[in-house]
């Protein structure tokens, strides 16, 4: 009885796994040391270093890729601009959830006096962290003097920076039922209880820009001269029922670049509800070895999922949210989209 009422919850997250590969990057940067660029890095038991890309960089790529749609962005406000002298406060956006699209997904707090308010992201991100350490890479940089001074002999200034050869590994989850939803609080201060709502159509505009914009990431430091794509090359996308990153700590690679397809089958095997084709996969082709690659497609065949190239499993998430009732919390006043 209690294995019936599970499958009939209803689906209200999607998780998105996701490995992305660079073959030369310097994505996310730490501290400068003297005159060396560094890679933000986080320190294993043994003394090895991974380097990893911040959330906070992730959603950066992420809601610039959704302005490059056409989407407007929510306006920025500079806490120096509010007259609150003496005061530690962070710049702030709109705080327009209903409006806008950077908002609504990925939240805001409002640090102004007497407005103090905020919203909690729906759309919450895991650093992307390497799966192989880093090894000391650097590349050598040399801001010439000839053309400012008019001396060839002038020298020049030289930098380097912190280079890796990586997988990355994150996971993005994302609460559907709070895409679109908002409580009054987070709306206006002093205000408790109710909860506003836009229309589905638009909550589904909403996610599907956010899909298409995972699918095409890119950006990060350094783009100038160490241009990096960081779109998925593997993408689990898995409707459930529970908010849970059950890929989150699963997908692992050994040193040939192999990934560990048990962890995988586990959590996979775990997931509900287990019908309506609520797991969608992406593979680009040649990212594992292919004897790997052959046993990741097998495994998916046994657990009835198909493995579609990255693009396809996009367009697949789309329409899925489209088929799909959106839930949501309890809506006591509707506010029609302009």
């Amino acid at each position: 009885m209690a294995g019936e009422k599970e499958q009939k919850k209803e689906v209200n997250c999607i998780g998105f796994a996701c490995l992305m590969k660079t073959s030369i990057g310097s994505i996310n940067g730490g501290f400068s040391e003297g005159n060396v660029m560094t890679l933000k890095k986080i320190t294993l038991p043994d003394g090895r270093t991974l380097p990893y890309v911040s959330g906070q960089a992730i959603r950066r790529m992420l809601r610039d890729r959704i302005a490059e749609m056409g989407e407007r962005m929510s306006d920025l406000h500079l806490a120096s601009d509010t007259g609150q002298k003496g005061k530690k406060s962070p710049d702030f956006t709109e705080g327009n959830p209903e409006k806008f699209i950077d908002d609504d997904l990925f939240g805001y707090l409002i640090a102004e006096q007497g407005q103090t308010r905020r919203r909690t992201a729906p759309v919450r991100v895991a650093p992307a962290v390497g799966l192989f350490p880093y090894a000391g890479d650097r590349d050598l940089g040399t801001k010439s003097k000839e053309k400012s001074t008019g001396d060839v002999e002038a020298g020049g200034s030289m930098f380097e920076t912190e280079i890796s050869y990586n997988v990355y590994r994150t996971n993005i989850l994302v609460e559907l039922d709070r895409v679109g939803v908002f409580q009054e609080l987070e709306l206006e201060k002093g205000k408790t209880g109710s909860i506003r709502s836009i229309d589905e159509k638009e909550r589904k505009r909403r996610l599907k820009l956010l899909v298409t914009a995972l699918g095409d990431l890119w950006g990060g430091g350094k783009q100038s001269r160490l241009l990096t794509d960081f779109g998925p090359m593997l993408i689990i996308c898995t409707f459930q029922a529970t908010k849970k990153p059950i890929l989150l700590e699963r997908m692992m690679m050994n040193e040939n670049g192999e990934l560990n397809l048990e962890p995988i089958k586990e959590a996979l095997s775990e997931i509900k509800p287990k019908n309506e084709n609520n797991v969608i996969c992406g593979l680009a082709t040649g990212f594992l070895p292919k004897k790997n690659e052959e046993e990741f497609r097998k495994l998916m065949k046994e657990l009835n999922i198909t493995v579609d190239t990255v693009s396809t499993a996009i367009e697949k998430v789309c329409k899925k949210i489209d088929d799909m009732k959106i839930p949501s919390q309890t809506i006591n006043v509707a506010v029609k989209q302009a």
